[in-house]
């Protein structure tokens, strides 16, 4: 069972920084490079480079946690084991992705952030990632006749923050937000029963469209 930063006391606060597509990264300590860094291993969680790791980055997560988990709180967990005492200390780990940042690779942010806060992807990751990769590998369908297809879906919000003239860390952090708020609105509006397919998350499905209500969005 993994611990996560908020178990052991730790106050973790994200930094952020962004580098250009394609871009080829090494692994650094205290920083996760997602979405981008040309391979995958620990601290490096990308596909691009090779189509058999899996179809995005939010899915290399997914089958590959420890990716994340190890290297940056491995280092935390060896020093508790050495007697040290994490209760109320602070830490500032990086996020590292693309400039522009696109759906993928904030929902790749947000599983990297809850994986090392809370020790475990939250509830519904398997339906996110679907939904995700769905995006990523063009199959999510926009259908002009249908309105809801592209005014309550999160992956197109997203695509207007990216588009917009934000500085890429708000565009970031406001889209781990709306993934937040999707999650938490589509698994009340299910009477608890978190989303299980991609297709809970599509317009049209309970709770999807709750995002647009809310003011900070």
């Amino acid at each position: 069972m993994r611990r996560g930063t908020r178990e052991l006391g730790l106050k973790t606060t994200w930094r952020y920084r962004f580098v250009g597509h394609g871009s080829v990264l090494s692994a650094a300590p205290e920083a996760v490079i997602v979405d981008v860094g040309n391979h995958l291993g620990p601290g490096v969680i990308d596909q691009h480079q090779d189509a058999s790791l899996g179809r995005s980055s939010s899915e290399l997560i997914l089958k590959h946690p420890e990716l994340v988990y190890d290297h940056l709180v491995g280092p935390w967990l060896d020093a508790e084991r050495s007697g040290a005492d994490l209760s109320g200390r602070s830490w500032s780990p990086w996020i590292v992705t693309h400039r522009s940042p696109d759906f993928d690779g904030v929902v790749a942010a947000f599983l990297t952030q809850r994986l090392v806060e809370d020790g475990t992807l939250p509830v519904g990751t398997e339906a996110l990632v679907g939904y995700s990769t769905q995006v990523d590998t063009g199959r999510y369908r926009v259908d002009p006749t249908s309105p809801e297809t592209w005014r309550e879906a999160v992956n197109l919000a997203q695509l207007v923050l990216t588009a917009s003239e934000h500085p890429d860390e708000e565009v970031l952090t406001t889209g781990i937000a709306l993934i937040t708020e999707l999650l938490e609105s589509v698994t009340e509006a299910r009477g608890g029963v978190p989303p299980r397919r991609a297709a809970d998350l599509h317009p049209g499905r309970p709770g999807v469209s709750a995002w647009r209500s809310k003011s900070d969005f």
